[in-house]
Parts: structure tokens; C-alpha cells; sequence
């Protein structure tokens, strides 16, 4: 299939893709690439919930007597209501390829179209992982339904090597059909070379940005900022996404509990922050991949996390960053205390600006993406 050639391609979600506020703004922007660098997209999503009063019953029953929790996505039968509806609304619509944003919707398709699934996770990386409750029957359910999409899907592409990993272990995928391709920063004012940060500030400025302060590590940064004050460093922690109570009243804290990047005056405050920041201070707990990682290479911040999920793939330990392997806040503060020669941070900062402009960017995911579809195609 000639380079050039523009593809028809269904983008199918249950969410709205087109919503940049739906799952961090990456269906939307995985969308755009898509209409960047492969073809004219016509999208499909925000499905209709297909369970029932049944099915809420049940889910009920599981969380009261069983204490665990029950998955009704992940059903065949609500699988294949998924499935009926992506297929009647491609109905009357030719398409060279389907791009689905994970395997619920597609699972059970029966379309001969290629299907690409694109995902930062599989099922199997989620439990004793994200799922800690999961019911039995809906673990074998998720098994049942991603090992299906796997198996029709023409490419398996994931934005990390941790994903990738998963599928080809527990699924026995072939290697030849799995792919990695990281998301890109789900920001569009990048700044220049020339307008990133020299040198270390005094305070010295930490980033955290999360809505979950719990289980994004939020109460390991802060112990992190008091203990470098602790040993003489005048430090301070920019925290974006939630309010904490347990920083209320600290001056060395700053607070911008939202900030929608849809919104011209929010998007120049979060620029401000990530190009006046030192660190990008990210201890989660759990990670599928870390579209904020990105964010902070393309502003040239060196990105401090935990050593799990995608983060452990996606940060060159001691090259642009650190991967800690207790997660614990003497890693954190050693690393950091080690890196305030401005030489040693400059290192830091420039190679994760250069991991952004080689790799986790959209143009290049863009690029990337169109080779494999059309070698899935020809």
C-alpha cells in the first residue's frame, strides 16, 4: 500500500475520543495523530451502557457477601452489546482498518475489517495491580475477552514495554505482531530548546501533578520536600490536579487544585510550572504508563518515579530521570541531593528533552503508527 495513501479508519472507544477531558485527553489525541499520519478517522464511541438491573444486582451481591468486585464489562454478553453496536454504526461505511483505544468494544466483533488494538495495558498486568478485589468469575471473563480481541487483532501496539511484555506472556502473542509506541505529551504548546530552564533554582522547585494524591505517591513528595529542608536545601512543591489536607497551611506549598489544559489562561499556568520546576516528583504507586512523564521531557524536567508499570519503561534511570525500587523517600532525596551540581542537572535535563523529541511525541507515534497499519494491511 503506497506511503502516501490516506486509510479510512474507525477509531472505536466506549467513551467520546473527541472529548479531550475523556482519560487524560488521550483518546483525542490519538484521534488527531490518526488524522495526522494515517488516514480520514471517523469515530466511534461513547456506546451505550449495555448492562441491567440484573447485572447491577449482581454487582451488588459480589461487593456485599463475597467482598470482591464484579467486573459487568467484562462479560461476553455485554461484550458482544459492544460489539453490535460498533458493527451497526459501521454499517453502510467502508473501512480500511479498525483502531480501537483497548478490547471491550471489539472483543467480539465479527467484522473481517484489520482490527489494530492500541492500549498501555493488558488485563492480566491490571490484577493484584490496579484490580486488588476482582471476583473470580470476572477474572475469567477479562481472560476470555482480551485474549479474543488478541487473537483477532492483525497488531497489537502498546505504549510501553511493560504492556507488550504482558501480552506476548500471559497471551502468547507472537512477537511479530506486538509493537511498542509511546503516547505523546497531551499538551500542544511545547516550548523551545531555547525556553527551557538553565541551571537549579533557589528554592529549588518541585512538580507534582496528579488527581489522585494517594495513589500517585502525592504524600511521598511532600515527605520528600521536608526532609531536603531537613538537610539545608530550601525546596519547594507545586502540586497540580488535587488539594491534600494534610499540606494546608505549609508556605513551602503551592496549590492549583484544576487546571483545564482547555483553557488558555490554566494551559499558561501549567506551562509556567513545568518550565520553572527542577524536578517532576511522580512516586505512584500504580501506572499504566504516565502521560505526564511525556509532559514533563517535552519541557526538558528531569522525571523522579517509582520503579512499576509502564514509568519503569518509559524513564532512563539516572540518564533522564530516576526509578526508585522501594519507592521510599531516602531514594528520592539522595538522587536528589546528588544532582544539584548544575553540570550533573543540565545532563539530566537535556536528555529528557531529548527523549521527548525523539521518542515520546506525537509525530513520531504518528509516523510509527502508519508504517504498521499499512504493513499490517499489505
Amino acid at each position: 500500500m503506497p506511503r502516501a495513501q490516506r486509510l479510512r479508519v474507525a477509531c472505536v472507544t466506549t467513551y467520546d475520543a473527541r472529548d479531550v477531558n475523556q482519560w487524560s485527553g488521550l483518546g483525542y489525541y490519538i484521534g488527531k495523530t490518526l488524522e495526522r499520519h494515517v488516514g480520514d478517522v471517523t469515530y466511534i464511541g461513547t456506546l451505550r451502557d449495555p448492562s441491567t438491573i440484573c447485572d447491577r444486582i449482581v454487582r451488588k451481591a459480589y461487593h456485599t457477601f463475597a467482598r470482591s468486585d464484579y467486573s459487568v464489562e467484562r462479560t461476553e454478553r455485554v461484550g458482544k452489546a459492544y460489539a453490535r453496536e460498533v458493527e451497526s454504526r459501521m454499517s453502510g461505511n467502508t473501512f480500511d482498518v479498525i483502531v480501537a483505544l483497548g478490547t471491550i468494544p471489539v472483543a467480539y466483533m465479527t467484522s473481517d475489517v484489520p482490527l489494530i488494538v492500541y492500549a498501555d495495558a493488558t488485563f492480566a498486568s491490571m490484577i493484584g495491580y490496579y484490580y486488588t478485589r476482582l471476583s473470580k468469575a470476572s477474572i475469567v471473563d477479562g481472560h476470555r475477552m482480551e485474549r479474543t480481541a488478541y487473537q483477532r487483532a492483525a497488531r497489537l501496539v502498546f505504549a510501553s514495554e511493560w504492556a507488550a511484555e504482558s501480552a506476548m506472556r500471559t497471551y502468547g502473542i507472537p512477537s511479530e505482531r506486538v509493537f511498542v509506541l509511546p503516547f505523546g505529551p497531551n499538551v500542544t504548546d511545547i516550548p523551545s530548546r531555547r525556553e527551557l530552564k538553565k541551571g537549579v533554582g533557589d528554592p529549588l522547585r518541585l512538580l507534582f501533578v496528579g488527581k489522585d494524591w494517594e495513589r500517585k505517591g502525592g504524600s511521598i513528595a511532600y515527605a520528600v520536600l521536608r526532609r531536603l529542608n531537613d538537610h539545608g536545601v530550601r525546596a519547594a512543591l507545586y502540586i497540580v490536579g488535587c488539594d491534600p489536607s494534610e499540606v494546608k497551611g505549609d508556605p513551602r506549598v503551592v496549590v492549583e487544585p484544576y487546571l483545564d489544559k482547555s483553557n488558555t489562561r490554566d494551559a499558561e499556568v501549567l506551562r509556567g510550572l513545568f518550565t520553572s520546576a527542577d524536578f517532576f516528583i511522580f512516586p505512584t504507586q500504580q501506572e499504566c504508563f504516565g502521560v505526564v512523564i511525556c509532559e514533563a521531557f517535552a519541557h526538558g524536567l528531569p522525571v523522579l518515579t517509582n520503579k512499576t508499570g509502564g514509568p519503569s519503561s518509559i524513564v532512563a534511570h539516572e540518564q533522564n530521570g530516576f526509578l526508585a525500587e522501594k519507592n521510599s523517600v531516602d531514594e528520592y532525596v539522595a538522587f536528589i541531593l546528588g544532582h544539584l551540581d548544575r553540570k550533573r542537572h543540565q545532563r539530566l535535563r537535556d536528555e529528557a528533552r531529548h527523549a521527548y523529541e525523539m521518542t515520546f511525541n506525537w509525530e513520531t507515534t504518528g509516523k510509527r503508527m502508519h508504517r504498521i497499519i499499512c504493513d499490517a494491511l499489505s
